[in-house]
């Protein structure tokens, strides 16, 4: 604690000048708190016309006390306050509060009198606090309130905040996948990476247990034939430029690439219309994908909000994302049934559960993934913003087909 403020928070003693034996005026209040309180130190009483007030022995003078004085509350006269102050001075008292009312609350003499006191205080070692006031108070871990509305608001939030640290959210993963996915993410932020893409977010996404398209990438139509051969038919292309976020509005994306030729082919067109459009984007390849079955196409959001904190965002998704305007949000983490709350709340919701004899969409596992991703978000406020868009989602579960992320800059923590 500073040292001035140890009088006022912490003091072994404290005098009470201008103690009074009727405890419902001010100086007696004061006296009456301190010994009801139970107080550790030690307590001294000063009162000019009486030799014991409370049950307590007085003094007429704070001059007259041998030992030292942490503490005087002043409760005398607003004309006495001074020289009042100027007595602890001389007794080496580090902090006063004044209680005493009369200064410029009330008229242009008090006015003067503050004053006046305020300028011989300038060059004084005593702390003062006040006039007319009733001090600090170290609450000790109690909260207090001045009205009870603001009390009943604090219980409430207390109480969701108990309801979330409860909950079954997922745990935490642990284990060298996660600690290699970290340790990526922190050599990225440290070079300045600030936009990422699929493949750098892969690794951290699998730790945590979410299902992803793997890619791999390509940065010539020749090699990405070949890899197209290792990986397999179907297969979808996708633009990889930092600086292109809806990659479908470019030509960024193929579907469907059946044999190495189509795919060579496919790049060669996307890179020309890329170039064209947009020369200054920086395109470092192509991304192929194994196709995936077709399903519903969600967005799973989650921002470091700066009042509230991690969260999470989850709605019908796709290149149609903004025109449905279908989400659901909440504070991150949630658990799989708070997960299932959310799909509930989506106007769309019915799809999900099968319309028009279409199968229904595993529910569960979308839940499951929601909760996790969830993790994902509280676990690394590292990535300020994070989007799986689309994450495809059917019968046999979610899996994430693109994703991309921001990451705070300045150097790795």
């Amino acid at each position: 604690m500073t040292p001035f403020l140890a009088p006022f928070f912490d003091p072994r003693s404290i005098a009470v000048i201008g103690a009074s034996r009727n405890p419902a005026k001010v100086g007696g209040s004061v006296l009456a708190n301190l010994t009801s309180a139970g107080f550790g130190g030690r307590i001294v009483v000063v009162n000019a016309r009486a030799d014991s007030v409370q049950g307590l022995p007085a003094v007429a003078s704070i001059l007259a006390v041998d030992e030292p004085v942490d503490l005087a509350v002043i409760a005398v006269p607003a004309p006495d306050v001074l020289a009042t102050l100027k007595e602890c001075v001389a007794k080496g008292v580090g902090g006063a509060v004044v209680i005493s009312a009369g200064f410029r609350e009330t008229d242009e003499e008090g006015r003067a009198r503050e004053s006046e006191l305020r300028a011989w205080l300038r060059d004084q070692p005593i702390r003062v606090l006040g006039p007319n006031c009733l001090g600090w108070i170290r609450e000790a871990g109690i909260p207090c309130y001045t009205f009870p509305e603001r009390a009943v608001t604090a219980l409430a939030g207390m109480t969701l905040l108990a309801e979330r640290r409860d909950h079954n959210a997922p745990p935490a993963p642990a284990g060298p996948p996660l600690g290699e996915a970290v340790r990526a993410l922190a050599a990225l932020r440290h070079a300045g990476v600030a936009r990422l893409g699929l493949l750098d977010l892969q690794p951290l996404l699998a730790a945590y247990g979410i299902r992803v398209a793997t890619g791999r990438l390509a940065t010539t139509p020749e090699s990405a034939a070949t890899l197209a051969e290792e990986i397999g038919f179907p297969l979808a292309l996708k633009l990889v430029s930092p600086g292109i976020t809806h990659k479908s509005e470019v030509g960024g994306v193929r579907l469907g690439l059946s044999s190495p030729r189509e795919v060579s082919e496919a790049m060669k067109t996307m890179l020309a219309r890329v170039r064209a459009e947009h020369p200054q984007a920086r395109v470092e390849g192509v991304l192929l994908q194994p196709m995936v079955k077709p399903g519903k196409e969600l967005l799973l959001g989650a921002l470091q909000d700066a009042q509230f904190g991690p969260m999470i965002v989850v709605g019908f998704g796709g290149i149609y994302v903004e025109v449905l305007n279908d989400t659901a949000a909440r504070l991150a983490p949630v658990t799989p049934s708070e997960a299932l709350a959310m799909l509930d709340e989506l106007r769309m919701a019915p799809v999900l559960r099968g319309v028009r004899g279409e199968p229904p969409v595993d529910c569960a596992a979308l839940a499951d993934t929601i909760a996790r991703f969830s993790r994902l978000a509280a676990d690394v406020p590292d990535l300020l913003e994070v989007e799986l868009n689309p994450l495809v989602v059917g019968p046999d579960g979610a899996i994430a087909v693109d994703a991309r992320a921001t990451l705070a800059s300045g150097a790795a923590s």
